[in-house]
């Protein structure tokens, strides 16, 4: 309600200027009761009313007569009626979105307030529950205008904190021009706000809020409560096994969506509801329901699988203590120092397996930066005046436990058979996740490679992207478009993006337009680009035309969203770099050049960052950043600017090459992200182990060259400073000098930085040094490491409760715990059926009628290890081995035969349909070249092999394998829609009926052929390989490719063969590269890799490749050893830690000699063997040498 409209407020003026009760009473009576009305009460301007007119119109129908004595009283009034009524009427023409909200009236907010003091008590709106003036008027403004704006926590403050912050400076004034181009002076915008660090200040600022959409008559208290209870029941909930609880983060951006919903409800603007009740009140109980919110909502996945410890053995075997280990003297081995038990596993090697729970320490002396990877660098030194310190840091082990989940708590709770005590177990929160760098116009994306490989996270955005130069992931995205920028902006404004670095297209604002291309380079055709721009019109000459006009107009689209994304930045707190040339006319657009004087504005050469070239770059930026300043120290030379004629006959310019940052470049650039987040700050960093373990945890192959970085190069760290004058070593000397001396001989620089004196100015360095383990210390910590093989993946757990439960409770007691479940579900599918019959009718007409090898090995593998004592099972978990007894029917050799089989779904993504909203992306055109037409068709169900469907599919069938294994305790993994089982065989057909029923009671179908459907056995197909599992009491697991497959391999050479000399599409050259890589993984030594690799070579040579008589020759002998190949052996699971082989390589005096060695240790018979003639003779009854020497070290 404006000030015009409110009764409240013109009642207080007529008791200002003295008009009597009655004659106020009067004016009710008549309808005259706020300014708007009353200023209408005639039809003629006040100034121009004669007194006749008024004493007809309204001195006599209110005071009876036109001399009595207030009659001038009520004309003033209808005066000032009509002025504040025009006023109002003509700020509402000429509002914007940048206008601060117009206050309330005092008097109004007064009356309101004693209105709704009544309506809600008990409850007393007083202290922490009385919200301030602005955030009233901030809502009763967006009640005004008819749009819904969201108010963040933080500024939903109290009227006490407001009232104490209260200042009348006149560096709060702003000069701002409004609708009509006038200058005026109004107030900055409040910088108040409120502390909403904890969950109960959290609830308080939401009540707040409620109580002030209440005041601005949008939304009452009680439909307000109404988010309030259901957002903080979601918070409070406790977390299900595996799972963490609910972030605050996560209730903020439920909070958001909520508003977000409800604006989209009310686009026509706020009105009443239809039987008089608030606009949002409306609304507020459907949105709630949408999915939206409760997907926001939902409990995240631990990336973990951190439990409480297993309890102890009731007769733990005794463990001797671990004592180090040093070579023995002339090869001796001294039983009495024999280890008989497996070390805890190491914090080093955690991240292989799953993450950690908790946040690694962080020596404080040390700045986050320099230790960007964390997992690489165990411990820190940090050398002049601080304290130093050797010790790794360790993280916090976690042993393997049951985990056993409640079955169904929503009809009556857990059945009747679900053993008490057996619940989900408390976990411990995960750290919070690594900072987040969004990069626009990425290019190469070469800044987002360097920030991950720093710890964090990072996405490149761009509307061209070159798939083969890509430095690390980014998504092609053309940021002209308003959709893609408003999805930009909303990532910010949910605070997911912790940084942003921009760099527009500076083509068009380049000054290197106006240097003229030699006479004789335009005769030969290289292009002369004009200017398009100048400083008296940096937004382009006006009588551009055609392409160049388009040019233009789109980078001016880009730089003015960069710049309102830079102050949206700095209104949200999210670090921001913008890049350009220096002299970039860029720079001189009215969208940046009033943000030079309010940011820092650094200026770097690029020669001194790596580059052939003197060019003057400059950063944007909210922030100081000492290594953005380096200028050209004049102590080298520059190439020359050139344009050059390729091969292909295309022209181009030196510009375009140094367009892409320099490697050290995008390393300082995001290092200083990273070192000014650490300031504001604690940061989590990912290191290369813990991005790799989230791969490995979500069972799918990282795609890097490396593997995981089981053990650190270096053991510790080093910082030190120094002046820029001291050129600090790249290896520090026997002779080193001051300051350099107390650093260990050998130790290599990682980095130097300059270091700020807190005025901006640097005038000294800081230098990283990595402190190499010696060859004893790197032998002795190696022992203790664990094979990731040895340890079960957090998503193997299910499994290993199956494979205990099963150990313990013997057949009976396991075939009764299957019935049991699938008897009270079977009762539950029989009460629902109704429910489920109404719900298939709310459906879409259009989906009505829808509706690894490796992992399979390592499963089975722990499954027999399990079982190598007659009398208590053995599992392995992070930090030791959990064990207990075996019931007596397992107990004989006979009983544990392990037997296998495939379980595979019909037509498995045809079972899902796609969501009706996605029908637009559904639609496959296919061109008949027999009619020469266009067919088009609508896909119903999920695209098989799309990326969405395989990621959606994924997600269902990993639900259906934690049923099977958490709820029937069956021990089964799967690869998308292939299920394979594994079981003892006296208890297989119950499994093999059990795992049937389940799927048919969840909807699913089954393959029922005879070639799917299979029994149970020893020997059986899966995933195009063939595996064996041993004889009881044996512990060999074998695998081996099918026939067929080989088959298909052979035609696939035969075919390449046949276009010898000739073109082969490359689509051809991928499909073998992937059928060699996968039936190599199914045998013993890279057999393959040399044809992969060059395979990938060859492909990356254009759509249509050249098959060379080298390129047939080289996959033709691949196939010859694949087909030779002997089966991939896996052995059972043991508590004796693996042999390990130190082996280096290397080519020298210019290729003239190549050498080679070997250092063989047997951590459990604690002999070490170092002559490589001696290794290779200990192992060549069992292993093959199949590798390469390696060319330099």
């Amino acid at each position: 309600m404006s000030y015009v409209d409110s009764q409240s407020v013109f009642k207080a003026r007529c008791d200002e200027i003295k008009i009597s009760a009655s004659t106020y009473e009067e004016l009710h009576r008549k309808g005259w009761s706020t300014f708007g009305s009353y200023a209408f009460s005639v039809t003629t301007n006040p100034g121009q009313l004669t007194d006749d007119d008024f004493d007809t119109k309204v001195a006599v129908p209110i005071l009876g007569s036109s001399n009595a004595p207030e009659s001038a009283l009520l004309r003033r009034l209808l005066f000032e009626s009509y002025t504040l009524t025009a006023t109002e009427l003509k700020r509402k023409a000429d509002n914007t979105e940048s206008d601060a909200p117009k206050k309330l009236p005092i008097q109004e907010i007064a009356a309101r307030f004693t209105a709704i003091e009544k309506k809600l008590q008990p409850l007393k709106i007083e202290s922490v529950l009385e919200p301030s003036h602005a955030l009233v008027n901030a809502l009763a403004q967006c009640a005004e205008d008819g749009r819904l704006r969201y108010i963040e926590w933080s500024r939903c403050t109290t009227r006490s904190s407001e009232v104490n912050n209260v200042k009348e400076q006149q560096s709060l004034k702003v000069w701002k021009a409004d609708a009509s181009g006038t200058i005026k002076q109004t107030e900055a915008d409040s910088n108040l706000k409120c502390e909403v660090s904890s969950e109960l200040e959290v609830m308080n600022a939401m009540r707040r809020r409620g109580i002030a959409y209440e005041l601005a008559n949008l939304m009452s208290f009680e439909k307000h409560e109404l988010i309030v209870n259901m957002l903080f029941a979601e918070l409070q909930r406790e977390p299900m096994g595996g799972f963490r609880k609910l972030s605050m983060g996560q209730l903020a951006a439920a909070d958001r969506e909520i508003h977000l919903k409800l604006s989209e409800k009310t686009r026509a603007g706020l009105p009443l509801g239809p039987a008089g009740e608030l606009p949002l009140d409306v609304h507020v109980e459907a949105v709630l329901e949408m999915p939206a919110i409760m997907w926001l909502l939902m409990q995240k996945p631990k990336t973990n699988a951190a439990v409480d410890k297993a309890p102890a053995p009731v007769n733990p075997q005794p463990k001797p203590k671990n004592k180090p280990w040093s070579p023995p003297k002339g090869g001796k081995f001294d039983k009495k120092n024999r280890r008989l038990s497996k070390t805890p596993m190491p914090a080093q090697l955690r991240g292989q397996t799953r993450t950690e729970t908790s946040e690694v320490e962080k020596p404080a002396s040390v700045p986050t930066s320099a230790k960007a990877a964390p997992g690489i660098f165990p411990s820190v030194d940090i050398i002049q005046d601080e304290p130093v310190s050797n010790v790794a840091v360790e993280g916090l082990a976690t042993p393997f436990t049951s985990q056993r989940r409640s079955a169904d708590t929503s009809f009556g709770g857990e059945p009747p058979f679900a053993c008490k005590g057996e619940g989900p177990s408390p976990a411990l929160e995960g750290a919070k996740a690594p900072p987040f760098l969004l990069e626009l116009f990425c290019g190469t994306a070469g800044v987002c490679a360097q920030f991950r490989t720093q710890g964090g996270r990072a996405l490149g955005v761009d509307h061209h992207l070159k798939r083969a130069k890509l430095k690390a992931a980014a998504v092609q995205l053309d940021l002209t478009q308003q959709w893609v920028q408003d999805l930009i902006v909303k990532e910010i404004t949910l605070g997911r993006v912790s940084g942003i670095h921009l760099g527009p297209p500076c083509g068009t604002a380049s000054k290197a337009r106006n240097i003229p291309i030699k006479r004789k380079l335009v005769k030969r055709g290289a292009p002369n680009p004009q200017p398009l721009r100048s400083s008296a019109y940096p937004l382009g000459f006006p009588w551009l035309k055609g392409l160049n006009k388009v040019k233009v107009q789109a980078a001016n689209c880009l730089y003015e969203f960069s710049a309102n994304l830079v102050m949206l930045c700095e209104k949200y707190d999210v670090l921001f770099t913008v890049e350009n040339p220096e002299n970039s006319l860029m720079w001189e657009t009215p969208f940046f050049k009033p943000l030079l004087q309010r940011f820092y504005f650094h200026v770097i050469d690029a020669c001194e960052y790596g580059s052939e070239h003197k060019k003057s770059t400059a950063f944007l930026a909210n922030f100081d950043a000492p290594r953005l300043k380096q200028r050209c120290s004049g102590d080298h030379s520059h190439a020359a600017w050139k344009v050059r004629q390729l091969e292909s006959g295309d022209w181009a310019f030196d510009t375009a090459k140094e367009a892409e940052y320099p490697s050290k470049l995008a390393h300082e650039l995001a290092a200083s992200f990273l070192e000014e987040l650490a300031k504001r700050g604690d940061i989590y960093l990912q290191d290369e182990l813990v991005d790799h373990a989230v791969k490995i945890s979500a069972e799918s192959q990282p795609r890097r060259t490396k593997g995981p970085l089981l053990l650190s190069e270096f053991k510790s760290k080093v910082a030190i400073e120094c002046v820029e004058d001291d050129n600090p070593p790249l290896c520090i000397p026997e002779d080193a000098k001051p300051p350099w001396q107390g650093i260990p001989v050998g130790a290599k620089r990682l980095d130097l930085q300059p270091v700020s004196d807190g005025t901006g100015g640097s005038g000294r360095l800081k230098a990283i040094y990595g402190v190499y383990f010696s060859p004893q210390e790197f032998v002795q910590r190696v022992q203790q490491l664990t094979h990731p093989f040895d340890v079960p993946l957090p998503l193997d757990e299910s499994n290993m409760e199956s494979i205990v439960f099963i150990l313990e409770r013997g057949p009976a007691g396991v075939a009764k715990h299957r019935a049991d479940m699938l008897q009270h579900y079977i009762g539950r599918a029989r009460a629902l059926q109704q429910d489920e019959l109404k719900l298939h009718e709310t459906l879409n007409e259009s989906i009505q009628p829808v509706m690894g090898i490796d992992h399979i090995c390592a499963t089975a593998r722990f499954f027999l290890g399990a079982m190598r004592d007659e009398h208590r099972w053995r599992i392995p978990g992070e930090d030791g081995v959990s064990s207990g007894s075996i019931a007596a029917e397992w107990r004989s050799t006979k009983s544990r035969d392990l037997v296998g089989r495939c379980l595979d779904l019909k037509h498995a993504y045809k079972q899902l349909v796609r969501n009706p909203c996605d029908a637009w992306a559904s639609i496959l055109a296919v061109a008949n070249p027999e009619d020469n037409n266009v067919y088009y068709f609508e896909a119903i169900a999920l695209p098989f092999g799309s990326v969405s469907s395989v990621i959606g599919f994924n997600r269902a069938a990993r639900a259906l394998r934690m049923i099977l294994t958490r709820l029937f305790k069956l021990v089964v993994t799967n690869l998308f829609d292939d299920f394979c089982q594994i079981e003892l065989a006296p208890i297989s057909d119950g499994a093999w009926k059990t795992a049937e029923l389940v799927l048919t009671l969840l909807g699913w179908r089954i393959s029922m052929g005879d070639e799917k459907r299979k029994a149970f056995s020893k020997r059986f197909e899966i995933l195009g390989a063939i595996v064996t599992f041993p004889p009881p009491g044996g512990e060999t697991i074998e695998v081996t490719n099918k026939e067929s497959r080989l088959l298909q391999l052979k035609q696939q050479v035969n075919e390449l063969k046949g276009f010898l000399k000739a073109t082969a599409p490359r689509a051809m050259l991928e499909s073998l590269k992937g059928r060699l890589l996968y039936a190599a993984g199914h045998t013993y030594g890279r057999t393959t890799q040399l044809a992969c690799q060059l395979l990938h070579k060859f492909g990356g040579q254009g759509p249509s490749v050249t098959v060379t008589p080298e390129l047939v020759h080289v996959v033709s002998e691949a196939l010859s050893l694949l087909m030779e190949a002997k089966p991939r052996l896996v052995q059972s699971w043991s508590e004796v830690p693996p042999i390990l082989l130190f082996t280096d390589g290397a080519v020298e005096d210019s290729l003239k000699s190549v050498t080679h060695g070997a250092v063989l240790v047997d951590p459990w018979k604690q002999q070490s063997v170092p002559d490589y003639s001696i290794a290779l003779k200990a192992l060549e009854d069992s292993w093959k040498l199949v590798g390469l020497i390696e060319k330099g070290r």
